[in-house]
Parts: C-alpha cells; sequence; structure tokens
C-alpha cells in the first residue's frame, strides 16, 4: 500500500507543477498581448494625443512656482489677519457686510 501512496503523492505533486508552470506561461503570454495592444495603441492618433497631454502637463508640474502661504486666522475671525492692521478685535458685523457685499467692509464705499 506504500507504493500506492508514494505514486498518488507524486501525481498531485506532478500535476501542481504543471498547473503552475501553465500559470506562469499564461501569465507571460497575457503581458506580451498587453504590451503589444498598448504600443499599438501608443500609435494612434488618439494614443499619441494623450502621450502630448501627458508630458505637457509634467512639464506644468515641474515649472510651478511655490503655492502662496495659507492665510492665518487670529482668534475666532472668520477674515485672515491684516497685518497692516494693529487692531486684534474682529468685528463680525463688518465681516458679514464685507461677504454680503463682496466689497472690503465697511470703510469702503459702495455705489
Amino acid at each position: 500500500m506504500s507504493s500506492l501512496g508514494t505514486a498518488t503523492r507524486i501525481a498531485a505533486d506532478t500535476g501542481a507543477n504543471l498547473a503552475k508552470g501553465i500559470g506562469d506561461v499564461a501569465k507571460a503570454k497575457a503581458a506580451d498581448i498587453g504590451d503589444t495592444a498598448k504600443s499599438r495603441i501608443r500609435e494612434t492618433l488618439g494614443g499619441k494625443i494623450a502621450t502630448a497631454i501627458k508630458a505637457s502637463g509634467q512639464q506644468g508640474h515641474a515649472q510651478e512656482a511655490m503655492p502662496e502661504p495659507a492665510p492665518t486666522f487670529s482668534d475666532n475671525s472668520l477674515a485672515a489677519a491684516d497685518t497692516s492692521n494693529t487692531d486684534t478685535d474682529a468685528d463680525p458685523a463688518s465681516e458679514v457686510a464685507a461677504f454680503v457685499q463682496r466689497g472690503g467692509g465697511p470703510d469702503e464705499k459702495t455705489a
């Protein structure tokens, strides 16, 4: 009975190795087909346009300037801190008026 068990184990191992080999070959073939399709698509008009867009986008990122610093807010104010004004107290009514008027606040004359 021992030889039957050994033969069964050898057959199972052989089947597993064959399945693994078939899977590896299938993966390689799929990758090759994918690469071939990508290269053929790259040669079409749409592929060339996409390549040009991608290249211009990468150049744009390289030339971007440093971003401006974020505004700072003081106390519980909704308005950004004004460094030229020494008054640190926020006036909620003028902030709301400035928002509604889309202007600079009560100091600014609107028509």
